[in-house]
């Protein structure tokens, strides 16, 4: 979403006071989104009561990306866990974390 609408939507809902979940996904991966912490932190800056959640199937989560994403704001982080193989290249991200 253009970051410009997405603010505008963010001022609207505090406005309204909204106490609700802001959830940074619909059917893809919020991860890979390049300035994710900046849509994090206005919205944490203009809803602070709000919950923030990330859903993420973790391949780009590390211990970096992850206090990245906290130190921004969000207050819930769900990693769906497909791998079977909890020594599988792909956890050793979530694992760090």
């Amino acid at each position: 979403m253009d970051f410009e609408l997405y603010k505008k939507i963010i001022v609207e809902l505090s406005q309204k006071n909204y106490l609700g979940n802001i959830s940074f996904y619909v059917n893809n991966e919020p991860l890979l989104v390049k300035n994710l912490t900046s849509y994090i932190k206005f919205a944490s800056a203009k809803l602070p009561k709000s919950n923030l959640r990330i859903l993420t199937n973790g391949k780009k989560l590390n211990y970096a990306s992850g206090k990245e994403l906290f130190d921004a704001g969000i207050t819930e982080l769900e990693v769906n866990w497909y791998i079977k193989n909890i020594q599988d290249k792909f956890n050793k991200g979530i694992n760090e974390f």
